[in-house]
């Protein structure tokens, strides 16, 4: 008789277990998934821009890391993206490579020359997730403005 309160005692506790931890994983909060960004401006102090100056654009290249603000209002720290100059006279689009955490020199110098209606075309732009993964950013551009 004792062997079979025993038995029936341990089955009722595996059960209440059992139940107990299927409630806590159906009331746990799942973490809410921010919407990928359709369009990213330059994150230039807390003001994100897609029509700066030269000085804003130079200011930007020089500040590491490099960041822009999703339409989604994240921050993203840009991990690496082609670099694309286009000048608007005489026409001239210059491909600059790879930015890796950084503007290369070179394009950081094509933009010390660029002039009112010129824009820069940062493409194939990766960020770094919270679990450690690279994800796709959409196409940046930023128009240069008058002073």
């Amino acid at each position: 008789m004792f062997k079979k309160l025993f038995i029936c005692l341990l089955l009722t506790t595996i059960t209440v277990a059992t139940l107990s931890a299927q409630a806590k994983k159906s009331t746990a909060k799942k973490p809410a998934t921010v919407k990928a960004p359709t369009k990213c401006q330059l994150l230039i102090g807390d003001v994100a821009k897609s029509k700066v100056t030269v000085n804003e654009a130079l200011a930007w290249c020089d500040s590491l890391p490099l960041y822009v603000k999703g339409d989604n209002g994240v921050k993203y720290k840009l991990k690496s993206f082609g670099i694309n100059v286009i000048q608007k006279d005489p026409f001239l689009s210059q491909d600059y490579g790879i930015g890796e955490g950084g503007m290369p020199i070179l394009a950081r110098r094509a933009i010390e020359k660029l002039k009112e209606g010129d824009s820069v075309f940062l493409k194939n732009a990766l960020y770094v997730d919270a679990q450690n993964q690279d994800q796709k950013l959409p196409n940046i551009v930023f128009a240069i403005t008058g002073q």
